[in-house]
């Protein structure tokens, strides 16, 4: 049985809890790290990459909690460059690779690049990948090329971005996304957000609720679904 604790904001929870003993953030996850099986943690950064909130949990919780039959991996939620992680990013996974965790997933957010001209989001998702592919090959050179795919994921934010119009994930760009997602074997594909799955907001930037383009309704929820099966 594998389970899965996710967090919106991995330096905010260890911001209340690094201050705290061993004991007390054992207790906080407890109910979600016992009884055995595998544990997988997400943590996703936004906004600032502390080490010391990553060195929170690889010495504390971990060391710990994982006494007994529960294995606890770890799934980081990263923004992406064009060109894969950036370095302060790629320093948080070798920080943990350093404190001995075991990451599963390193899910890359291929959307918000702020780089002021025209892309193309499907390509540039592709091109990110492959060099996300080539920094964890330099971090982990005993796996191989499959195995590395397998480590990697992608979110996506359908239709335009919080940028705006020049940064527009397409219908078209998701089937594309699809086939080479399942060809080269990543661990998971996925989009932010299921409640923006509509074409309630044609041409507004960033939505909370709605894409920004004219789609039916779950139009990349459909198009994703096969990934899973």
């Amino acid at each position: 049985m594998k389970r899965m604790i996710i967090s919106g904001c991995l330096a905010a929870i260890a911001a209340g809890l690094v201050a705290a003993p061993a004991s007390a953030a054992t207790k906080h996850f407890q109910g979600s790290i016992t009884g055995g099986g595998k544990v997988a943690f997400d943590a996703k950064f936004t906004n600032g990459k502390p080490k010391s909130a990553t060195n929170f949990f690889f010495t504390k919780v971990p060391v710990t909690c994982s006494d007994g039959p529960t294995k606890i991996q770890f799934s980081y939620t990263m923004p992406s460059t064009t060109t894969g992680l950036d370095s302060a990013e790629e320093a948080v996974i070798q920080n943990a690779i350093t404190d001995g965790a075991t990451i599963s997933v390193v899910n890359m957010m291929t959307f918000d690049y702020y780089i002021g001209t025209k892309q193309e989001m499907g390509k540039n998702t592709k091109v990110a990948a492959a060099d996300g592919h080539s920094q964890l090959q330099s971090l982990y050179p005993g796996k191989t090329s499959a195995q590395l795919w397998h480590m990697i994921g992608v979110t996506e934010m359908p239709g335009i971005d919080d940028f705006g119009p020049d940064e527009t994930f397409t219908k078209a760009a998701a089937v594309r996304i699809l086939a080479w997602a399942k060809r080269k074997g990543i661990s998971t594909l996925s989009f932010w957000a299921l409640q923006r799955d509509n074409g309630g907001c044609p041409g507004t930037k960033g939505a909370g609720t709605c894409s920004g383009i004219k789609q039916p309704t779950w139009y990349f929820s459909h198009t994703f679904e096969p990934f899973t099966r």
